[in-house]
């Protein structure tokens, strides 16, 4: 593993390659608003990921305020996802 090397393959936030095919996820948050954003590896190039098939969820102060789908694929630097496992809930709370 490296964290800090121009690497032959991609690596997610815990150091791990990514894997196409395998769920990922990212939040951001500013100034009370935050989204989390989960879809499914299917490309890589650079130091980047292609996500697609992506559910988004809106929160304003930690309260839910809208879900859906992703209008497109999202591309997003490979350091920033997270590995996202099959027992999570993604849908509408």
């Amino acid at each position: 593993m490296c964290f800090f090397c121009v690497c032959e393959y991609q690596v997610d936030a815990t150091g791990k390659e990514i894997v196409l095919g395998q769920r990922y996820g990212y939040s951001r948050a500013q100034n009370g608003f935050s989204h989390t954003t989960i879809g499914t590896a299917i490309g890589v190039a650079k130091d980047k990921v292609r996500l697609g098939g992506c559910k988004v969820k809106h929160f304003l102060y930690g309260e839910p305020t809208s879900f859906g789908n992703c209008a497109s694929d999202v591309s997003i630097r490979a350091n920033m996802v997270f590995p996202v496992y099959e027992d999570v809930n993604v849908e509408a709370s």
